[in-house]
């Protein structure tokens, strides 16, 4: 995950962030070490943040799905 070129972030179950690649940096203007450890849901925008909460517990409870979510 170090050396990916893409961004790769991972979550907990309760949406804190686990593990951000030093690749997302370029792509969202957060270095790793700003996003470790904190509410991944708090970048959302606060109008579609209940939405991507519901569209990751909907993931969470079906791993095997393809899910997909629009959001700013």
């Amino acid at each position: 995950l170090e050396r990916s070129l893409g961004a790769v972030v991972l979550f907990a179950a309760d949406g804190a962030v686990r593990h951000a690649s030093p690749a997302g940096a370029g792509l969202m203007g957060y270095r790793p070490d700003e996003l470790n450890g904190t509410d991944g849901f708090e970048r959302v925008h606060p109008d579609d943040r209940e939405r991507v909460r519901a569209a990751f517990a909907a993931g969470l409870a079906a791993p095997d799905a393809a899910l997909t979510a629009t959001y700013r």
